[in-house]
């Protein structure tokens, strides 16, 4: 009779914790969830302003320490546009120069890749579009790589695939523990 006494007792103790711990999992699993669409959210919500007008860029395709006229349009009057390369082989960005858009949308800049560039990359124009999205142009590519613009999603498919697993483990783990609990309070 004692230690049926006991073992309802023990069973009282230990199913609050229980239902704490399996509480708690599930409020991490649904943090994580809330987390990972939000952020998702937040990278849809950007805008960008895409154009079939390029970047037109002479002499093309660039050589290193050689100057390169490049002239766009749509971009906000009064603005500053950003000239960027971008150096693929090694994931870098160099800022060369930054321009200010004429009133009628339009720029143009001479500009030169620097001359110990020897990567695979492009140039890219940065500014503001007249609808006040960010507005990027690739244009033309040095040793020629192709244009890339915006980013690669693979971070957010590692990161949301990686707290979806955390999140199945835990509450994997977390039921196992209250099996274990359970038959041993049973």
């Amino acid at each position: 009779m004692t230690s049926l006494s006991e073992t309802k007792e023990q069973k009282a103790m230990t199913t609050p914790t229980t239902a704490k711990s399996s509480t708690r999992t599930r409020q991490f699993v649904l943090a994580t969830i809330a987390f990972w669409l939000a952020m998702f959210g937040m990278a849809a919500a950007q805008t960008y302003s895409t154009s079939s007008d390029p970047l037109s860029v002479t002499p093309s395709p660039l050589t290193p320490g050689n100057p390169a006229t490049v002239s766009g349009e749509g971009f906000e009057p009064g603005s500053d546009v950003v000239f960027i390369l971008v150096d693929t082989g090694a994931g870098t960005e160099t800022e060369l120069v930054s321009v200010t858009v004429r009133d009628d949308g339009s720029f143009t800049v001479t500009l030169e890749v620097p001359a110990d560039f020897s990567g695979e990359g492009h140039i890219m124009a940065r500014g503001v579009a007249t609808d006040g999205a960010q507005r990027i142009l690739g244009g033309s590519e040095a040793d020629g790589s192709l244009a890339r613009t915006g980013s690669s999603p693979m971070p957010w498919i590692v990161g949301g695939t990686s707290a979806a697993a955390l999140g199945s483990l835990l509450l994997v783990l977390a039921r196992r523990r209250q099996e274990r609990v359970a038959q041993t309070a049973g």
